[in-house]
């Protein structure tokens, strides 16, 4: 039976820094993966709460799903205090692909000989480019619980997409506290606030706010459903 989630108070919460620690490249499309997320993903399963991947579904009401992240207002929205992932290290191009090897088919019996079909389905064959960023560690600052953080990223063993084939691999997890809150943005001497995650596009950002460019897409998990995408500011790549 599933051990029930413990609610966290607000004095419990402090800024955080997560690290993890890569042991192998990490492959991504559009953006690396955001904690906050992955910390929902988990709960949920801890819980055994049922999971729905379908677009068409609506999505959990915002804040329904239990997490050590605080989350807060800003734009009429519930946004967890977490940046996005920020990662350095050379990206570079692979390729994985399968197949049929028909050469030796004409050695089994013929009574054995099958029609399978490889444009689609089970042996269906794909030569697919994998975009790879070599990166020691992703690193991500968070407003949280500590202990209860650390509970939940050390279950996650690697990252990203193709982790089947050992792309992504975490070899530990470290969550330390820090002075300062730098989740949504961070304070940058000289030039201001330096956007630090994708927040609502609202009056209610800062002035000085940089780094930023407009796009449309969600500010809160489940980050794919369209149910959650609204105008918003992503950080500038």
């Amino acid at each position: 039976m599933a051990e029930p989630q413990r609610k966290v108070t607000e004095k419990e919460y402090e800024p955080l820094k997560v690290t993890a620690w890569l042991a192998s490249p990490i492959v991504y499309q559009a953006e690396l993966p955001y904690l906050d997320a992955m910390v929902e993903w988990v709960v949920l399963h801890r819980t055994r709460k049922n999971v729905t991947l379908d677009p068409a579904a609506a999505p959990p009401e915002p804040g329904a799903v239990p997490s050590p992240i605080l989350r807060e207002q800003i734009g009429g929205h519930l946004v967890p205090r977490a940046s996005a992932a920020i990662a350095a290290g050379p990206e570079y191009l692979e390729h994985i692909g399968t197949r049929i090897d028909t050469s030796h088919v004409h050695l089994l019996d013929a009574d054995r000989h099958r029609r399978y079909l490889t444009t689609g389905g089970e042996f269906r064959a794909y030569y697919l480019p994998l975009r790879l960023l070599q990166s020691e560690q992703l690193v991500w600052f968070a407003v949280g619980n500590r202990r209860a953080l650390y509970s939940a990223v050390k279950l996650i063993r690697s990252l990203g997409k193709k982790r089947s084939y050992g792309y992504g691999r975490i070899a530990k997890w470290e969550v330390e506290p820090i002075e300062r809150d730098m989740s949504w943005w961070a304070a940058i001497d000289g030039r201001g606030s330096l956007l630090m995650r994708p927040l609502p596009l609202c009056s209610e950002l800062p002035a000085d706010l940089f780094g930023m460019r407009r796009d449309f897409g969600a500010v809160a998990p489940p980050y794919w459903h369209p149910g959650r995408w609204i105008e918003r500011v992503v950080p500038a790549q």
